[in-house]
């Protein structure tokens, strides 16, 4: 009975301490400490934003990857997704032919082929009238300006002139009172001698004031009054062929126009355009709820006859002009695509003709044919163990197969990874190139442009500084004479024991090679117009051949070799010295570039986390989306 009241009486002492806690806090709220309330807030505020800082020191190095992953995944996931769906499509014939894995993987190339042939096809059959208006245009442009006799594009370049300056001064003797007078004179003419029976009369009086008005407007446009003007005239042209072609009824363009001048056909054609616009609204305004999430239900197949944007056409268009840039500038790619499109014409023409048909019939049967004879002979021909074979060989082509399709999203966000590294090396190495051929043409043209400039305008030598053309040539003469006496002292020395005519006849070649060599530089950076001999190519080819088809200076180059082995074995032992005794010094050189290179270790680090994180988040971004 004791321990009983011990417990009870410390549920007491808790309830009351609980209480009185309970009491302090209602009595301090009561009292309204606002000294608490604002180091509670303070606290809370403070904790957000250690919190938050906290998460930005940890998340800081990862935002640029994975900003930089979000992009590229947004840019790569359009063509990811074009390629998952062809995979699949692959696969699923795979699994209705129900045909190997290993075979359909070494026949792909041949079925990409015609595939790609089969696109080309498909896209010269849409596009074939813009492409024949375009083509046949070049071909016309190219044919005027190559073909087209001078005086006859000069008297178009004349008429042109004269018709522009005829409009221009046309329109300068319009002026703004010139004008409201034509107009109230036309007007009170209208007002007082109009009638149906003379209402044809004033039609062209009537269109002729709107053109003269037209013309005044345009003349504000200082240069561009004439390319206003005509192309508000050819607004107003096209204009009327869209009205004349969506009119209702079969008359002929005639009876269309005389009906722009009767007044009941002129009012009802405004009027239906005026009762057009709100029907537009009232088949915005009926539409359903049921149609509108009908319509989210299948995105998949409003996506297909979705019209494109603005955007997609303009990119579109760029790619266009791109490739046709590039095959302008190599028309050998035309041989080139021509493989895949003779590949479709053919793979259509079978299919056409049914000689693909027959052909597989003929396969099919003689392989029905060879399949029974081996079956009814299957122990003398066949192996035993092929049952067991070919279902073993069936279990893993499908486990393969499903495997594979299974992972089409995976492997194809890999390869699109892989072929934007591609790019990326590609374009730079390109880049590159270009850049540094682009800056030797520039070089080039800048050394003819001042070799032609000096040669066609000697009189520009005189900005120069005084006797600079003279101590150019005195350089020129002296560098030439220098190595022409050294190469003299080397033969005579190397040749002293020689025969003397042919020594001297090596000698005499040896100077005429120095001799062309100078010349032949001289005449490179000459312009094309200068007179004089020059040194062709060809002729330092066959002193070469001379020389070298000369018996002494064979004699000699071996008699040198074999007096100077023991030289040469010197030269290589002092060599070999030098890098033995300077090895430290290399391996110090190399540590030194090499710390040279990992001295920024924390960069070095930063950038391989990049990396890592930035592939890492493309990956899941390109495998894991699937809208």
């Amino acid at each position: 009975m004791y321990t009983p009241k011990m417990n009870r009486s410390d549920s007491i002492r808790r309830d009351r301490s609980f209480d009185s806690v309970l009491n302090k806090l209602m009595r301090m709220r009561s009292q309204n400490h606002e000294t608490f309330k604002a180091a509670m807030y303070n606290f809370l505020i403070a904790a957000g934003i250690a919190a938050f800082v906290a998460v930005c020191f940890i998340l800081g190095p990862f935002v640029r990857p994975l900003l930089w992953a979000f992009l590229m995944g947004a840019v790569l996931f359009p063509f990811k997704r074009r390629l998952a769906q062809l995979l699949n499509g692959w696969f699923e014939r795979l699994e209705d032919r129900d045909s190997n894995v290993m075979v359909s993987i070494c026949l792909s190339p041949l079925e990409a082929t015609e595939y790609c042939g089969s696109l080309v096809v498909s896209w010269l059959h849409e596009h074939w009238q813009l492409l024949t208006a375009g083509v046949g245009v070049a071909a016309c442009m190219k044919l005027l300006v190559l073909y087209a006799p001078k005086g006859f594009l000069c008297a178009v370049w004349r008429f042109v002139v004269f018709s522009h300056s005829t409009f221009v001064q046309l329109i300068g003797f319009l002026n703004i009172y010139l004008l409201i007078a034509i107009i109230v004179v036309y007007l009170t003419s209208v007002y007082f001698l109009w009638k149906p029976e003379n209402s044809t009369k004033f039609v062209m009086a009537g269109q002729s004031l709107w053109v003269a008005i037209v013309s005044y407007g345009c003349s504000f446009l200082g240069a561009l009054q004439v390319p206003a003007f005509i192309l508000i005239m050819l607004y107003v042209g096209v204009s009327i062929i869209y009205h004349m072609r969506t009119a209702e009824g079969s008359s002929s363009c005639i009876e269309k126009l005389k009906k722009l001048l009767d007044k009941t056909d002129f009012e009802k054609s405004v009027s239906n355009i005026s009762i057009k616009k709100p029907s537009l609204h009232s088949d915005a305004e009926d539409v359903s709820l049921s149609e509108t999430i009908d319509s989210l239900d299948n995105t998949e197949l409003l996506d297909e006859h979705e019209e494109p944007h603005l955007s997609g056409i303009y990119f579109k268009c760029l790619f266009y002009a791109c490739i046709a840039t590039f095959l302008y500038r190599n028309v050998w790619m035309f041989i080139l695509a021509a493989i895949p499109i003779s590949l479709h014409l053919l793979y259509t023409l079978g299919n056409v003709s049914g000689f693909t048909a027959f052909i597989s019939n003929k396969i099919n049967e003689a392989y029905e044919k060879l399949k029974c004879w081996a079956i009814d002979h299957h122990s003398a021909v066949l192996p035993l163990c092929l049952p067991g074979v070919l279902e073993l060989n069936y279990k893993i082509n499908a486990i393969i197969r499903d495997s594979l399709k299974s992972s089409v999203d995976l492997v194809t966000s890999i390869l699109m990874i892989i072929l934007m590294l591609l790019i990326i090396v590609f374009l730079g190495v390109f880049f590159c190139v270009n850049i540094y051929s682009e800056t030797i043409e520039v070089a080039y043209l800048g050394k003819d442009l001042i070799n032609k400039t000096i040669t066609d305008r000697p009189e520009l030598i005189d900005i120069l500084p005084e006797n600079i053309q003279s101590s150019i040539d005195d350089a020129l003469d002296n560098a030439h004479h220098y190595g022409r006496r050294k190469i003299e002292t080397y033969i005579d020395d190397w040749l002293a024991e020689a025969d003397s005519v042919h020594a001297t006849k090596l000698k005499e070649q040896i100077l005429d090679v120095w001799d062309r060599l100078i010349q032949y530089w001289i005449d490179v950076n000459k312009s094309d117009s200068t007179y004089g001999p020059r040194v062709p190519t060809d002729a330092l080819k066959t002193t070469f051949g001379e020389i070298v088809d000369n018996p002494v200076a064979k004699q000699g180059i071996i008699g040198w070799a074999q007096s100077n082995t023991q030289t040469i074995l010197e030269v290589a032992e002092s060599l070999w010295h030098i890098i033995r005794t300077n090895l430290s010094m290399i391996m110090s050189f190399t540590g030194d570039i090499l710390s040279l290179l990992l001295s920024g270790g924390q960069a070095c680090v930063e950038f391989i986390l990049d990396m890592i994180v930035f592939f890492t988040a493309l990956f899941y971004l390109l495998s894991s989306s699937n809208t």
